[in-house]
């Protein structure tokens, strides 16, 4: 499943299933409605929500991606060259720059867009075992990423995946999921797949 808030209105919400497609919610969660028109993929492994104007919204399915700019009403795919035809598991949106975002491919790494999606590159093929990974941006500075790794803990990058460095001494784990704290500057949460949680 995937899951991302409304910035500015926090009921409304937008849920990507697998295989159900992708629902919405304008009541906090307490009901959903299907919200699939134009996704021609049941699967939705991701979804991201522009921090500057949260009707546009990106979800990402088997080697494709897909827009809406009217809150999930309609969904029109990308034409994207450079991602390879696997599961886009992660999606984030620069938060200063709505035409950079960044996707996490299942089996392939990370990749970033400088054109609003329409085109790719890889740019963690120097992180080691980074093939299924999370990833997060820095609050307030979107050139820090963390990225997770298969039993390499976690690596940093200060220039917007340009270069990558370790940033988790002595925590050999399996990362399945990362996150910055919201309003705590340089503070994140990184969960292992057999250790718990590390900070």
């Amino acid at each position: 499943l995937a899951i991302d808030i409304d910035p500015k209105r926090a009921w409304i919400l937008y849920l990507g299933t697998a295989g159900g497609g992708l629902f919405k919610s304008t009541s906090g969660g307490l009901d959903w409605k299907s919200a699939n028109k134009g996704l021609t993929s049941p699967w939705v492994f991701s979804v991201a929500i522009d921090r500057g104007n949260p009707a546009v919204i990106f979800s990402g399915a088997i080697g494709e991606i897909f827009t809406s700019t009217d809150g999930a009403a309609s969904w029109t795919p990308l034409l994207s060259t450079g991602l390879p035809q696997a599961a886009v598991i992660g999606l984030q949106i620069d938060e200063h720059d709505s035409r950079t975002l960044y996707a996490a491919v299942r089996e392939h790494g990370l990749y970033r867009s400088s054109d609003g999606g329409h085109s790719w590159t890889a740019i963690a093929s120097s992180v080691p075992n980074a093939a299924e990974i999370p990833f997060t941006l820095a609050p307030g500075d979107s050139s820090g990423i963390l990225l997770g790794s298969k039993g390499r803990g976690v690596y940093r990058s200060v220039d917007r995946g340009d270069t990558w460095k370790p940033s988790s001494k002595d925590m050999n784990q399996f990362v399945r999921s990362i996150a910055f704290h919201p309003s705590l500057p340089g503070v994140a949460y990184a969960g292992s797949l057999k250790a718990g949680v590390f900070k």
